[in-house]
């Protein structure tokens, strides 16, 4: 690749959250990948936490440059209407915001802007109106569209952005259904694997491998409805299989009370499988690493996947819903299988006949971490972002 030349190309990315979920870590890849090709970026980051908080910390890391802007909390249109203080408030972020990052535009003698975030293009919204700078969209989720508001904020997004990249074809799809301008200038570029910092704790792996199941699960992710877990235990339950064991990682202060269901109901039911819950893990890399299978049974559409990812990258297949975007990361019967549904009874039926084709688990571990390398690897990441960056 041609790197951009130096001092002529200043990309602004808007990063509002503090916190370094999937979405952030993402929408940092993608300014690494810009990096890589000459390009200079500097990160506006949120002031609600000092410097931006584990975002801001991150992206100095990195090396990249940062400013701060207020951005805001969630913008409710019933309150706007009724809630005068709320409404003055809100008017005031928009000014306040769009002031900073026009500020900001000038200053560095951006060429470009980016975002991952319908919040804060609405915060700038104004900035972004009267200054035609070039804007890219990055797209990691799809459109609210029970949400009249959330939709027409969406769509002007749409309308003004130069590129948008979703991370999916799954999410382009969901773009392409709600705006044709969308299907004009949108792009599919999948996330590589986001790489967690330090090395892996090898004892701990020692220490899981010493006490797993013959055929040891792994459920990594948020303890919801939404993310079948609920039909994932109630289907080992149901095998009542003493070889089969299944690490639940995950958990939070606000899930706490369906969590304990969940324990509740395994300790109720006697079964002779294994289930483990582990609480919230900061580092799951032991677990995908100790396990024999994942299990992503999502009812909700996820974007993507990145504990597919990360499940790949220590050579260990995963049995994923068939919703969203998590089925274009596995090929069914050759580096995982893709579930017809999302109940007990189907997750049952899927691991018992996993069970009896142990002589291929190697196979299909080894098919997952080579179709990482493969596909979702960091070069052709940033090869794809350098063409596209090129076309605009």
């Amino acid at each position: 690749m041609i790197p951009f030349k130096k001092n002529t190309t200043c990309v602004i990315a808007l990063l509002p959250g503090v916190q370094l979920f999937g979405s952030e870590r993402g929408n940092i890849q993608a300014l690494l990948a810009l990096k890589s090709s000459g390009i200079r970026v500097v990160v506006g980051v949120s002031n609600r936490t000092k410097a931006g908080g584990p975002v801001g910390d991150l992206v100095r890391e990195f090396g990249f440059e940062t400013f701060e802007l207020p951005y805001g909390g969630n913008f409710d249109w019933y309150q706007m209407r009724t809630i005068k203080s709320y409404r003055r408030r809100q008017i005031k972020r928009l000014w306040t915001n769009s002031l900073l990052l026009l500020k900001a535009i000038k200053q560095y003698n951006a060429t470009h802007v980016i975002t991952g975030s319908l919040l804060a293009f609405l915060f700038c919204g104004i900035a972004l109106t009267l200054k035609r700078v070039k804007l890219i969209y990055r797209m990691g989720d799809a459109p609210e569209a029970t949400s009249y508001f959330q939709l027409t904020l969406w769509k002007w997004m749409v309308r003004r952005a130069n590129l948008i990249v979703a991370i999916s074809n799954f999410i382009k799809t969901q773009a392409d259904s709600n705006s044709n301008w969308a299907a004009r200038k949108i792009h599919v570029i999948r996330n590589p694997l986001v790489k967690r910092p330090g090395e892996i704790d090898t004892l701990k792996v020692n220490q899981l491998q010493s006490t797993k199941s013959y055929m040891q699960l792994v459920y990594v992710g948020q303890i919801t409805p939404q993310k079948g877990i609920k039909e994932l235990v109630e289907s080992l339950i149901k095998l009542d299989n003493p070889a089969i064991g299944c690490w639940i990682v995950g958990g939070s202060r606000y899930t706490q009370q369906f969590e304990q269901e969940l324990m509740n109901c395994v300790k109720e039911s006697r079964s002779r499988t294994k289930i483990e819950f582990h609480g919230f893990q900061a580092d799951p890399r032991p677990y995908y690493a100790a396990s024999d299978w994942h299990v992503a049974p999502s009812k909700y559409e996820e974007p993507l996947g990145n504990v597919v990812q990360e499940a790949k990258s220590h050579s260990v297949p995963s049995i994923i819903s068939p919703h969203g975007g998590l089925p274009e990361l596995v090929t069914h019967g050759v580096d995982g299988f893709i579930l017809p549904t999302i109940t007990a009874q189907a997750i049952a039926d899927q691991l018992n006949e996993i069970r009896h084709k142990e002589d291929r688990w190697n196979d299909y571990g080894e098919a997952a971490l080579a179709s990482l390398e493969k596909n979702l690897n960091q070069e052709e990441f940033n090869r794809k972002w350098y063409m596209l960056f090129r076309s605009i």
